[in-house]
């Protein structure tokens, strides 16, 4: 290490290493220039990389200004907003009228039918039903004539009874007739004139909807009498040319968005260069104060503070050498003395034990306390040996006596075993405990027998009676007691089952005789019955007609005449949900919302998947978002995290939404999402990162 640092050209010894130790007091200088310089390099370093990064920027937001100029449409839409409003306000008049028109003109048709009818077309049914009860006389006046022409023909008895009736049907028929004359004759003439006025008075109605139409529909611009297709398209117009309008405000805020942007970036960029070369200065200047400090001090003015500072390391290894080697001088000083202490401890130790010494050399020293150690190093070993012997002695004497004590123990409990078996030996009580066993499964199958007993007899008394008795009886006589009662049993069956045919037919023989006494009331009732039914069929049959009827006008009311909330909202939910959902509903008279499926099934929310559920709240507030904007001036639409319950195919879906919306209104979107950031780049959404643009 010396040779090192006399090669730097410094004549470093150990002399000087010793003088330089009393000597380095500027190395808490050396360490502060040469962080202060690293500081700085560091800070260039960043400056100049933040330039780099700021004059990118800067590139890409002129490219930013030219792409947004470039996709200002070329022309001024030719409404303005307050025009648009204008037409759109006279387009709601127009509609209202126009349903007013319609309204008047359905009436006029109706009543001039009513008068036409009245006229001589259709007879009314009142007419008809005054004909045919002016029948019923005319009847009853031929009839009469019968009977008193046959009463004359018969004579006797038969000519009384027959004028007699004659006469009286003549007299009800002539009742009759002047009663349906008088019924009959008015009102004819009155309710044609009533219809003509209320047809002149309808069309007085309609030249006046008409006209009111016309001039409703003025500020749009149309020739001649509007229909329900022209304002469609004058609304479709409407809807183009609000979105027209909307995309150039919003080209032109993109335009000026993106210049305050430049402006600003600009003004960054010339920041970082001012902050550069601040830097760079400061750089320098701390590079010259180093060279004068290395000067004063008689350095060489190029060597970098880690030059120097590599210097101080070398000079202070030198130095721990060179303190190792001055270490080791000693140590091998204290050694040779120990030697000389060994020497005259080995001789006498090896003149007793018999080993030869020859001289007082090193070697000879090593080899007679080599041989002293390997004698110290066996006897250890046979003592060690020697007490583990006497160790493991003592140990078999104790398990010995263990052993003893357990045989005693053992024999001890044994005798005591067989006496209180009563055995003369181990044989005679094992065949004891056999019978013992033997005994007690003899004793269990007892109790299970006695238990069977008491269930059939009963308990106590009776049981100890059916004992009797069992044990008294002849089981021969038994068993013919058991099979004559056999018998019985299956003749007593035998005898039942007769019986209950016997009974079967006795039942059938009685409803019989029943049904006919009934029969001819039960006729009565079936043809009232079916009288009754065949009533109740036309009228389940009017009530049907008119319920399907019903049913295809209110469907399509609630296909035509939806709010323009819902039908906003329609468009949205088919788009957010790739057309799985073709239509989008509210029921008449009903406070829910409906959804129709591509296969034509209608649903209910509640029967929808939950993420199938938000998209349709999202649509909801969209339509409304959009109707609001029809009637008022449209607002900007804030929303925080609203994709964030989406997988990435409803979220993508839902996007696109909102970029639809975005067509009409001003939409903001905040997110801390990547991804969903990401999914709105993609439909072509501008993002931006907050916490970049506040830096």
């Amino acid at each position: 290490m010396a040779k090192q640092l006399r090669d730097l050209g410094h004549g470093w010894d150990e002399s000087r290493l010793d003088e330089f130790e009393t000597s380095m007091v500027y190395r808490q200088e050396v360490e502060t220039f040469r962080q202060g310089l690293a500081d700085l390099s560091a800070r260039v370093r960043s400056a100049s990389e933040q330039l780099e990064r700021e004059r990118s920027e800067l590139v890409e937001r002129g490219a930013a200004v030219e792409q947004a100029r470039s996709r200002v449409p070329s022309e001024q839409p030719a409404l303005s907003g307050p025009d648009i409003d204008l037409r759109r306000s006279a387009l709601r008049t127009a509609r209202s009228r126009l349903n007013d028109q319609q309204r008047a003109g359905l009436n006029l048709e109706n009543l001039r039918a009513q008068l036409a009818s009245l006229a001589g077309g259709d007879e009314p049914a009142e007419m008809a039903s005054d004909r045919s009860s002016a029948l019923l006389p005319l009847l009853l006046g031929i009839a009469g004539i019968a009977l008193t022409v046959a009463g004359f023909l018969v004579g006797g008895d038969s000519l009384l009874l027959g004028a007699v009736a004659g006469v009286v049907l003549l007299g009800a028929a002539a009742y009759l007739f002047a009663r349906s004359r008088g019924a009959s004759a008015p009102a004819e003439s009155p309710l044609a004139t009533a219809v003509a006025r209320r047809v002149s008075e309808a069309e007085s109605d309609l030249r006046e909807a008409e006209d009111l139409l016309v001039e409703a529909a003025r500020p749009l611009d149309l020739a001649g009498l509007p229909t329900a297709d022209v304002l469609d398209n004058v609304e479709a117009q409407l809807e183009a040319a609000s979105g027209a309008l909307a995309a150039w405000d919003e080209s032109n805020g993109r335009v000026e968005e993106a210049k305050l942007a430049l402006e600003a970036q600009e003004r960054r960029a010339e920041r970082a260069k001012q902050l550069l070369t601040t830097t760079v200065e400061s750089q320098t200047a701390a590079r010259d104060e180093w060279r004068q400090w290395l000067r004063r001090r008689a350095l060489d003015d190029s060597l970098a503070p880690e030059g120097v500072v590599e210097l101080t390391g070398h000079i202070e290894t030198a130095r721990a050498v060179l303190e190792s080697v001055r270490g080791m001088r000693r140590r091998v000083a204290a050694i040779e003395v120990d030697i000389d202490e060994y020497r005259l401890l080995v001789g006498p130790l090896s003149e007793k034990h018999g080993i030869p010494v020859i001289d007082a050399s090193h070697q000879h020293v090593r080899a007679a306390a080599d041989t002293l150690i390997d004698r110290l190093e066996e006897t250890r070993t046979q003592v060690s040996a020697r007490d583990l012997a006497r160790k493991q002695e003592e140990q078999q004497r104790q398990r010995l006596d263990q052993l003893d004590q357990r045989l005693k123990l053992a024999t001890q409990d044994l005798a005591e075993l067989l006496a209180a078996g009563d055995a003369e030996d181990a044989e005679d009580f094992r065949h004891r405990a056999a019978q013992y066993t033997q005994r007690q499964e003899l004793e269990t199958q007892r109790n299970e027998r006695l238990g069977s007993l008491s269930r059939l007899s009963g308990p106590d008394d009776r049981l100890a009676a059916f004992r009797d008795s069992l044990a008294a009886s002849d089981q021969d006589l038994l068993q013919n007691r058991s099979t004559e009662l056999s018998e019985q049993i299956e003749a007593l069956n035998t005898r039942r089952d007769e019986l209950n045919q016997e009974h079967g037919s006795n039942a059938a023989e009685i409803d019989t005789l029943a049904s006919e006494e009934e029969s001819a009331e039960l006729r009565m009732s079936r043809n009232r019955l079916m009288e009754q039914l065949t009533e109740d069929a036309r009228e389940w049959s009017r009530l049907t007609v008119a319920g399907v009827i019903l049913e295809r006008t209110q469907r399509k009311f609630e296909q035509e005449r939806q709010p323009s909330v819902i039908r906003h909202a329609e468009e949205f939910f088919s788009n957010v949900t790739g057309h799985r959902y073709t239509r989008l509903f509210a029921p008449v008279g009903e406070q829910a919302i409906t959804v129709t499926d591509s296969s034509g099934r209608n649903r209910r929310p509640n029967e929808l998947s939950r993420g199938t559920r938000e998209q349709l709240y999202l649509a909801l507030r969209f339509g409304l978002i959009r109707e609001f904007g029809e009637h008022a001036e449209r607002l900007p639409v804030v929303v925080d995290e609203a994709l964030v319950n989406f997988d990435p195919e409803r979220a993508s879906l839902a996007a696109g939404a909102f970029a639809k919306l975005a067509e009409t209104n001003q939409v903001l979107v905040f997110t801390c999402h990547r991804t969903i950031a990401d999914t709105f780049a993609d439909v072509g959404a501008q993002v931006s990162d907050i916490g970049q643009s506040g830096a």
